[in-house]
């Protein structure tokens, strides 16, 4: 439980966080339709697949707003600084917490590689040399095909290396070589 000084940083923080989701969730629905046909019939705005998520993100931003107009209104603004830097201390000291930002950084790492599509390119080459022929292997051709395979081979790699058992050095090659097939299995299965 926050004592009395701890409570307006909280609030400044968590008003913060549930503002940036909330923008997150208005932009993310500003980009659905907002009127249109649908089956034939004419629908209005008031019916769209937009009204529902941009009045739940409205009411976020304003719930978010209070939080943080709260938090400035009790001193919050100096607390939150000197509550950060406690909770980054006691996470720097703590494995578990080290493991936890670890995988954090993979998720966002393959989210970015997703996203991004880094690897969008490959596709086209692995069509050129005829990669595709091979009946397990013809995913990897469709658009973006080669994108989500490579960056499910780096997640895997990544999570391996940075989680595996070091003194089992047996196994390295059959651990990769599960980080290579495994994503041309997953994405076999779904595109076929």
């Amino acid at each position: 439980m926050l004592n009395r000084q701890t409570m307006p940083a909280a609030d400044l923080l968590s008003g913060i966080g549930l503002a940036v989701f909330a923008v997150f969730v208005l932009v993310r629905a500003s980009r659905m339709p907002m009127s249109g046909t649908y089956g034939g019939v004419d629908n209005a705005w008031y019916v769209s697949p937009a009204a529902f998520p941009l009045v739940i993100g409205t009411l976020l931003l304003l719930a978010a707003s209070g939080l943080v107009v709260r938090g400035v209104l009790k001193g919050g603004a100096g607390a939150a600084t000197g509550l950060m830097k406690k909770v980054a201390l006691a996470l720097s000291n703590r494995p578990s917490a080290q493991r936890i930002a670890m995988i954090f950084g993979l998720l966002l790492t393959y989210v970015a590689a997703l996203q991004f599509h880094w690897f969008a390119g490959l596709s086209k080459l692995f069509a050129a040399l005829q990669i595709g022929r091979l009946i397990p292997t013809r995913h990897v051709i469709m658009e973006n095909g080669a994108n989500y395979w490579c960056a499910s081979c780096l997640f895997l790699v990544g999570f391996v290396l940075l989680f595996g058992r070091p003194e089992r050095r047996r196994g390295w090659i059959a651990r990769m070589g599960c980080c290579v097939l495994l994503p041309l299995i997953i994405g076999f299965l779904f595109s076929e």
